[in-house]
Formats: structure tokens, C-alpha cells, sequence
């Protein structure tokens, strides 16, 4: 029977020989259950607003926001499987990541951290996110130095200048 809600992502494979491992980002649990913990008070809190603003009686007024702080938890709880898979393997020319991302660190613009997570920006506009990590700011100091380090590095061989091409006297 398939399962139509898988819980693991592929495997990330291994650097080349050629690349070298610099850092492995896994998702931390306790760090997982913190950014739950923030969404479920923020979704209680957020039911405790609508139910004042809307005038509710007590019971709705205590009731809707145990159910929307309830509904957070379970989906963290169902979700805690596939979030804990994802990781991240940093070598000195790449990011790679779940499902086949990887990320030429020449390429990369921008790395900053949002609500314990690692923001990667490439000069494509592409975004992504290294989720739920115990260390956000030493992940995007690695990042940071490895990015550095790659741009300073020659890259392959140069291409020379282009020949003028001489007009047809016709």
C-alpha cells in the first residue's frame, strides 16, 4: 500500500571526492518543539482576539482558542516525521539539501537567520529555508565563510577576450 503522505525525504548523497564536508545542518527536536509551542500560543492568543472583538459568550470565548491551540499540536505531531528528515550538507563549492536542492555557493547573495531558521539567498531570487536548527546563527556563519571563501577562489579557466571580427569590405 502507498503511502500518499510520505514522511522521509530522499536521501542526500554524499560530496563528490572532489568537494569537501564542511558542516551537516539536522533539524533539532527541542528547536521543533519550540517554533510549535510559539505557532499553538500564537494561534490561542489569536482566538482570544476574535473571540472579544466578536462579543462571544465565555464558553465560545474559552473553548475556541483550547480547539486552535489543539489543532496546532496535532498538525505538529503528524508533521514532526517529515520535518525532522530534512538535512543539509555543507562542502566548500555547495549547500545540498532534501529532495535534490544544491546550491553553488558562488551563487549564493544572501544568508540570514528568521525565527530560528536559516534563510538562503541566490542570486536567482530562489529562496530557502534550512528549518528548525539548535545553532541558526553559527549555520549562517559556516554559510557565510564557505560563500566567501568560494567567491574568492578562482573559477575553472578564464575565457579570453572576444576577437574583433574585421568588416567585409564588400
Amino acid at each position: 500500500m502507498s503511502d500518499a503522505f510520505p514522511t522521509t525525504r530522499p536521501p542526500t548523497r554524499p560530496p563528490p571526492p572532489t568537494e569537501r564536508l564542511l558542516a551537516e545542518f539536522r533539524p533539532d527536536p527541542r528547536a521543533y518543539a519550540r517554533s510549535q509551542g510559539v505557532l499553538a500560543l500564537l494561534a490561542a492568543v489569536a482566538g482570544v482576539a476574535v473571540t472579544q472583538l466578536a462579543q462571544m459568550p465565555w464558553t465560545s470565548a474559552l473553548l475556541i482558542p483550547v480547539f486552535l491551540s489543539l489543532a496546532v499540536v496535532f498538525r505538529a505531531v503528524l508533521g514532526k516525521a517529515a520535518a525532522m528528515a530534512g538535512r543539509w550538507r555543507l562542502t566548500d563549492r555547495r549547500l545540498a539539501g532534501p529532495g535534490g536542492v544544491a546550491l553553488l555557493m558562488v551563487e549564493v547573495t544572501e544568508v540570514s537567520t528568521s525565527l530560528g531558521s536559516v534563510v538562503v539567498m541566490t542570486a536567482a531570487g530562489e529562496r530557502h529555508m534550512i528549518r528548525h536548527l539548535a545553532d541558526a546563527p553559527g549555520a549562517v556563519q559556516a554559510i557565510t565563510r564557505a560563500r566567501d571563501e568560494a567567491k574568492s577562489r578562482p573559477r575553472g579557466l578564464t575565457v579570453p577576450p572576444p576577437v574583433p571580427v574585421p568588416e567585409d569590405p564588400r
